[in-house]
């Protein structure tokens, strides 16, 4: 029999919230959602925020936004896009990827409100989309 305090396993105990940031953070870096892009800026038909059943689009001046915390990846907005704006994060052609980062960027600064429809319009968007050129109109 071992003597007194061999053999003993001391765990060391964590504070709760580092563990939990940890896995906030873990989360974040590999959460997957949807991303709206190009086609939708100066558009913003809308269709999507219709559809969408935990009101997770945000209107931009001059597009719509998908909040990454507050979408449960449904995919409903996707198909009823008449302008064909919306792809899962993954599949955001080359040419738009920077839309991913607007997408977050708007989020930066407006939080997690909880719902676009109490929120209304936000006239506050990233400053890579500020700065586009005025788009056709998509037909």
């Amino acid at each position: 029999m071992a003597g007194a305090g061999q053999g003993i396993l001391t765990v060391r105990r964590e504070p709760l919230m580092n563990v939990l940031g940890r896995m906030r953070k873990r989360e974040q870096e590999t959460a997957v959602t949807y991303v709206i892009a190009e086609p939708c800026v100066d558009v913003l038909d809308k269709a999507c925020i219709e559809e969408c059943p935990v009101d997770c689009i945000y209107e931009g001046d001059r597009m719509l936004y998908i909040h990454p915390d507050e979408c449960v990846d449904c995919g409903a907005c996707e198909p009823v896009c008449p302008v064909e704006a919306i792809y899962y994060e993954d599949d955001v052609p080359d040419q738009w990827k920077d839309y991913t980062k607007a997408n977050a960027d708007f989020f930066d600064e407006l939080g997690s409100p909880g719902g676009a429809a109490k929120v209304g319009k936000v006239a506050n968007d990233p400053q890579f989309v500020k700065a586009l050129p005025q788009q056709a109109a998509h037909e």
